[in-house]
């Protein structure tokens, strides 16, 4: 396990390195290979929601009364468990929803549907927003489930016995929420810088909507669901996909250079290796 999470972190370094490289495009374009597109979408969808439906068969065994606290191992970590805030809960799952629906509204107000030209920009926007959506939630998805980390809520006594025994409970890492929020903050403003490099909308969009999923993390921890750890790793992975699903479909011609991912395996497990040409 720990050597499958020292990949994930290589790979979320490499793709953090590629985001300092800057664009050379005048006028850079974004190309889809529609079937393909439409499939690794598909199925990240398909796969997220098979994990949903069996979440119970698929989570760890949840502790026999509270979680022994000693387990947790940072002391920022240990010092969430307490927090119960409901509105805090209720807010983060209010603004994980507009940060998903947001950048649909963008996109349609930015293309519109006058002609071809405006059509091909607003079906290849959208789509590489549901593809960073749904590559956010594979790997969401299969870390949780692999990980099986206890939520902060599972070791304090004001949360019900159900709440602390059920599947859920279970799958603290890394946050789905804090992870979504940065993944789709990031490519709408990724996607909105390629189209408009020089608009003076570009940094204020930026801003908002990071500072918009920074809240949503933190919100999470309020709320008892998620450890200082779980939405720092989910801000890093998401921000990650955010830039790097656009970033791979922009068009070799234009940028002058072209970015890379492909799966390796290694001695002790796998990782993801990105470069640069």
């Amino acid at each position: 396990m720990l050597g499958g999470l020292k990949s994930v972190c290589w790979a979320v370094v490499a793709a953090l390195a590629l985001r300092a490289l800057p664009a050379r495009a005048a006028e850079p374009q974004l190309a889809l290979d529609l079937p393909v597109d439409l499939g690794v979408t598909a199925f990240g969808f398909l796969l997220g929601g098979s994990a949903a439906l069996f979440e119970a068969e698929l989570s760890h065994a949840p502790c026999a009364g509270l979680c022994d606290r000693s387990e947790i191992a940072l002391a920022i970590d240990q010092s969430v468990v307490g927090n119960h805030s409901v509105a805090a809960r209720n807010w983060s799952d209010g603004l994980i929803t507009g940060l998903t629906v947001a950048p649909l509204l963008l996109v349609a107000v930015d293309h519109g549907w006058s002609d071809a030209k405006s059509r091909d920009g607003l079906l290849t926007d959208t789509v590489l927003l549901a593809q960073t959506a749904s590559v956010n939630l594979v790997l969401n998805t299969v870390v949780k489930h692999a990980v099986g980390r206890k939520r902060p809520l599972t070791y304090d006594s004001s949360w019900t016995e159900a709440d602390r025994s059920s599947a859920d409970a279970s799958l603290s890492f890394y946050s789905g929420h804090s992870a979504t929020a940065f993944a789709m903050a990031t490519a709408t403003s990724r996607l909105f810088m390629i189209r408009h490099p020089d608009s003076d909308w570009v940094v204020p969009l930026w801003l908002g909507s990071e500072a918009l999923a920074a809240t949503t993390a933190v919100l999470r921890v309020e709320a008892g669901k998620h450890f200082w750890s779980d939405v720092a790793v989910g801000a890093l992975v998401g921000s990650a996909v955010g830039y790097l699903v656009p970033q791979l479909h922009l068009r070799e011609q234009e940028t002058g250079s072209v970015a890379r991912v492909a799966p390796m395996v290694v001695d002790d497990g796998g990782a993801l290796v990105f470069s640069l040409r």
